[in-house]
Parts: structure tokens; C-alpha cells; sequence
């Protein structure tokens, strides 16, 4: 039996003590697969009246812990706050519990679930997610990490308004932490805007993906992408 390395359960607490201080905001418990009992994936909400929709989500990798830490962090020390009044935020805060715990990339039955959103029949996981996509959302931002990365990066699809989005966070982030400006990412050609950031093409949608080593939390991911 794998021993854990960390406690899921300290993450649903954690989310569970922060959102009382939220106004219009509300958390969906829910156990996507009957073969894992007991892990219960969490979807939180907030500003359910506003039009304007993000879907933000993380832990897609159980060995890249600090995304779910971030969306914990971000709640708890409501830097929500200035967009609550124009964007409904939608948040998978941990989508491989038991990955996360025991500090693998894969789900228990061995699968990357990054690569499940486009096959036949996804994960339990996939599924959990497809079932929150019915609905359209303006942005998707998955977080990741890269621990052999030495600056941010992200994945985006490449069209004019998508483009905007993806300069903004790149020149945001890079006040704050290092730009990975690597010609190739990931076997991928990047493309630098203004000395500034890398870019690569993703899949369709509004989106970007990517890692982020920012301060104060250490190797810590930003991705986004098109969740069909």
C-alpha cells in the first residue's frame, strides 16, 4: 500500500473554513468515480450572478501540488475580491485527489488525465469536468508546474483576443518572477513577446496553459486551455 504524502482531506477543510467569507458563493461536493470512495472532487462557485465566466482548475497532475495550493491561497486571502462583481468564478481546486496524495502524476488506474479530455471514454475525472463545461465559459485557466522549468510559461490558442489575454498574463507575471524565454519549451517552438514571455500554440478556445515559478509560492503553474 502507497503511503501518502499528502492529506486531500486538509484541502476540502481549508476550502470549507474559507468560503463562509464569500458572498454569493457555494461548494459542490461530489465522488466522480465509484472506485475511489471517499475522495469527493470539490467545484466551488462564486459570483453566480454575474455573466462574465472563468472556469479556473488544478491538481490535473497529482505530482504538481502547488496549483491546488494556489487556488486555496487565492480564497483564503481573497484576491477574488476586485472581479467578483463582473465574473462568476468556477473552481476545481483538485481534480486527482488521489494523485495528489500520493504524489504521482496519474489518477489510480495509471491515466494522465491531461490526456483524457479528447479520447472515447475519458476517467471519471474527465467526465466530472465535461459535466461542468455544458455551460460556455469566456476563460479556462488550468494551473500547472514545472519544476524543470526556470521561468513561466504558457500554452494558448493563437487568435487576436486570446493573444491579448495571454501578453497580459505574461507581462503581469513577469513583474513578479522570471520569464522562461527558451526558444523550445517542451519540444515545442516558443514565441517571445517584447523579451517578455513564450508562447505556444494549444487547442481551440479562449485559453492559456502554462507553469509558474512566482513568489511567495514556490513552482507553482499556471495553465490554460480549451476543455472540449
Amino acid at each position: 500500500m502507497l503511503q501518502k504524502s499528502r492529506d486531500y482531506s486538509r484541502i476540502l477543510e481549508r476550502l470549507t473554513k474559507a468560503l463562509p467569507s464569500v458572498p454569493d458563493s457555494t461548494l459542490f461536493l461530489e465522488e466522480a468515480s465509484a472506485h475511489q470512495p471517499g475522495y469527493r472532487l470539490a467545484t466551488i462557485v462564486l459570483g453566480h450572478r454575474n455573466s462574465r465566466r472563468v472556469l479556473l482548475t488544478a491538481g490535473t497532475h497529482g505530482d504538481e501540488p502547488s496549483g491546488v495550493e494556489v487556488l486555496c491561497a487565492w480564497l483564503e486571502q481573497h484576491r477574488h475580491r476586485p472581479w467578483l462583481d463582473r465574473w462568476q468564478f468556477v473552481l476545481i481546486p483538485c481534480l486527482n485527489p488521489w494523485g495528489y496524495e500520493q504524489d504521482i502524476r496519474e489518477n489510480h488506474n495509471g491515466k494522465d488525465l491531461n490526456r483524457e479530455f479528447n479520447v472515447p471514454h475519458p476517467s471519471a475525472e474527465i467526465r466530472f469536468v465535461h459535466a461542468r463545461l455544458q455551460q460556455p465559459f469566456d476563460l479556462v485557466i488550468d494551473l500547472h508546474e514545472d519544476r524543470d522549468s526556470h521561468g513561466y510559461y504558457l500554452y494558448q490558442n493563437v487568435d487576436a483576443e486570446a493573444e491579448a489575454v495571454g501578453r497580459q498574463i505574461v507581462d503581469r507575471v513577469g513583474k513578479v518572477t522570471s520569464i522562461n524565454l527558451d526558444s523550445e519549451i517542451e519540444g515545442e517552438g516558443s514565441q517571445s513577446w517584447r523579451d517578455r514571455g513564450a508562447v505556444q500554440s494549444g487547442v481551440a478556445g479562449l485559453v492559456a496553459t502554462g507553469c509558474l515559478r512566482p513568489d511567495p509560492w514556490s513552482e507553482t503553474g499556471v495553465d490554460a486551455r480549451s476543455l472540449r
